[in-house]
Parts: C-alpha cells; structure tokens; sequence
C-alpha cells in the first residue's frame, strides 16, 4: 500500500431482535464504536433478520457516517 492510502474496511453487523432482553445498548454500542474508528475508510453493512423488537427503530435513530 502506497503512503497517504487509506485503508478499507468492511464491516457487517448481522441482527435479529437485537433489543430483545435488554440489549439495545450493546447495540448502540456496537453501531457506535464501527462509526468512532479513525485512519480508516469504513463501510459498514447492517443486516437485519425481520426484527420485530424495536431493533429497526434503532438503526434509523443512529446518525449516519459520512457516505462515500
């Protein structure tokens, strides 16, 4: 890799009623955490099973990174 590129990065989150039992913050966190991470180019893929739980809510209340 040549000096000044960025590396790229891929993560996939897969869910399913990840709210359930009182999970929601570990969501959160997890969602948080992919978006804090610096010196690299992220593109984070979230698959979510059909949640019925509130988990979808979630997904849309998190702030989106920059798109690219």
């Amino acid at each position: 890799m040549a000096q000044g590129e960025s590396v790229a990065v891929t993560v996939v989150t897969v869910v399913y009623n990840a709210v359930r039992g009182g999970r929601g913050e570990q969501l959160r966190q997890c969602l948080s955490s992919v978006q804090a991470q610096e010196g690299v180019s992220i593109e984070h893929i979230i698959v979510d099973g059909g949640s019925q739980d509130g988990t979808l809510e979630i997904l849309e209340g998190m702030p989106a990174g920059p798109v690219s």
